[in-house]
């Protein structure tokens, strides 16, 4: 099964259209760099299903900060089955953003490299500093690491199974989003602690866990990137008292890592 396959999206909501490269440096807005990046990594890009209110029978959402009336699945391959692995992180990171941007409204996108697959979502909300305008703003991404489906960890195997269109809380267009956001965050997780966790698909789970899991998230990547800025200056220390010292502090957040993933 493919990635997009765990879906298992209603035969109601394929539509498979085709977009091109251009409509992208439109909406976009993009800089000469990200234009240049686009046109030189991505082969093609379609949008692959359309959720709407009325093929869904979900409910839209509206508040003065969030507008959920559809939700897009857009499909980009590479043009080098390979690229991926020559692409620095930070310009993958570049790509994700540029079409979560570009789309004016929540996103599930998906990049393709051979067998692989990174996908990402964005928390958008409306711009308060102009609330007439159409466009959505991007406020936080959550991009995962590369699936390869010919060999998916256990870990992964749990995540795929989770996405499945009949697992989602179908409360409005919102609440299934946010299902997605939970499972994509407890994927980077579980990366981190080797447990993948979601809450009971009957439970509708609540704004406070959601952040709370990202919270979690977010201290879990600190903490790892401090860990090794302390290996590195250690390595690099000739001073023996310093070097207790540092090594007092690496002590002292290799606990703190523990003791969050327990």
């Amino acid at each position: 099964m493919t990635v997009i396959e765990s879906f298992k999206l209603p035969s109601t909501l394929i539509i498979q259209q085709r977009l091109t490269k251009k409509s992208f440096y439109e909406m976009g807005n993009l800089s000469n760099a990200q234009q240049k990046l686009l046109q030189e990594q991505i082969d093609s890009v379609k949008i692959t299903a359309h959720l709407t209110a009325d093929k869904t029978n979900i409910p839209i959402y509206q508040t003065d900060k969030h507008e959920y009336l559809e939700i897009f699945i857009i499909e980009a391959d590479l043009k080098n089955s390979q690229a991926w692995s020559d692409l620095p992180g930070k310009q993958l990171s570049t790509l994700h953003e540029i079409f979560h941007k570009a789309i004016p409204y929540p996103l599930i996108l998906l990049i393709h490299s051979a067998q692989d697959t990174q996908l990402s979502l964005a928390e958008k909300l409306i711009n308060q500093a102009d609330t007439s305008s159409e466009k959505l703003i991007m406020n936080d991404l959550i991009q995962t690491n590369w699936l390869n489906s010919e060999e998916f960890s256990s870990i992964q195997q749990q995540f795929l199974k989770s996405l499945s269109y009949d697992k989602l809380n179908k409360q409005n267009l919102y609440t299934v989003y946010q299902s997605l956001m939970h499972r994509f965050t407890a994927l980077l997780v579980a990366e981190q602690t080797g447990t993948y966790t979601v809450s009971d698909e009957s439970k509708n789970i609540t704004q406070l866990e959601i952040d709370q899991q990202r919270q979690k998230l977010k201290t879990l990547i600190k903490l790892n990137r401090e860990i090794t800025e302390i290996k590195n200056k250690i390595k690099d220390c000739h001073q023996f008292n310093e070097k207790v010292e540092l090594n007092m502090q690496l002590q002292n957040l290799t606990n703190q890592l523990a003791d969050i993933k327990k």
